[in-house]
């Protein structure tokens, strides 16, 4: 039987760390087979072993849950089914979560914040990583 390799759920650089949490959070909750955080959280309470087995495979580093800790409400509001993730101006800072794209800043009155200020999350990439011997 051929070894699993774990994958490490790497994010666009360069971006928010709300969207990296929002992102990897998307990635976690696609792994898992989930559509909420409060799902996955339920479901890791529970000790549910067919969640923990998809899991094992996922590896994320130190940096990346220090994200997660640090931003785990933007985190909380990402979902797959009726699908919602976060979106942030870089023009003011504020964010918000959306199923849909937004054209401009409607975060905050009167930001000239447009879509190219606009970052909207997307699932991680899974890169796989060389297994420990």
């Amino acid at each position: 039987m051929a070894k699993r390799k774990p994958v490490r759920l790497v994010p666009s650089s360069d971006v928010d760390d709300r969207i990296i949490a929002s992102s990897l959070m998307l990635a976690i909750l696609s792994k898992a087979g989930l559509s909420t955080p409060a799902e996955l959280s339920k479901a890791l309470a529970a000790g549910d072993e067919a969640v923990m087995e998809k899991l094992s495979s996922v590896v994320l580093d130190d940096e990346q849950i220090d994200i997660l800790d640090r931003e785990a409400t933007a985190a909380s509001y990402t979902r797959i089914k009726d699908s919602a993730s976060v979106i942030v101006c870089l023009e003011c800072g504020e964010w918000l979560t959306s199923a849909t794209a937004v054209s401009k800043c409607q975060m905050t009155s009167g930001c000239p914040g447009r879509k190219d200020k606009i970052v909207k999350a997307k699932k991680a990439t899974q890169k796989p990583i060389e297994e420990e011997a």
